[in-house]
């Protein structure tokens, strides 16, 4: 195998590795329960109105919303977006997770990624996942269309 070819294979399946799989263990569409429109409406209502916070190395100054008593970051389609001056005005569609941090009841991270066309539960960590989605169905979900009104 020539070196291109081995390299190009490389790639490619290090970005299969990278999206969600549709496996329900751990990932869930949703799109009938929060649609893509709702996602990328709830997407810019934080770039409009919220503002900018770190939360974790790999991504720095995020845009970010409070919410009650959880924060509300998003994650842009690239890690880079967010490190210069010219990108802090992206467009909701640059961003493709919205990540939910409950920092009193529950210090755990919830992720909502579109992909594909669709809405999923994305639980990155693997946890037990039937609590994950309750939490995430019955607590934030319906907090995060507030934000549609």
């Amino acid at each position: 195998m020539n070196c291109k070819l081995f390299i190009a294979s490389f790639l490619l399946g290090c970005s299969i590795h990278a999206i969600p799989q549709e496996d329900t263990r751990y990932n869930r569409d949703i799109s009938e329960i929060l649609s893509v429109n709702d996602f990328e409406r709830i997407v810019q209502f934080i770039l409009d109105n919220g503002g900018r916070e770190t939360y974790s190395n790999m991504y720095n100054h995020n845009p970010h919303y409070r919410l009650e008593n959880f924060d509300i970051y998003l994650n842009p389609i690239s890690q880079w977006l967010n490190l210069t001056e010219e990108h802090l005005s992206f467009l909701g569609s640059d961003y493709d997770v919205i990540l939910i941090y409950d920092r009193i009841n529950s210090p755990a991270y919830y992720s909502i990624k579109l992909y594909n066309g669709k809405v999923w539960i994305y639980n990155t960590d693997r946890e037990e996942h039937t609590n994950y989605e309750n939490e995430l169905l019955t607590n934030y979900i319906p907090k995060l269309k507030l934000l549609l009104d």
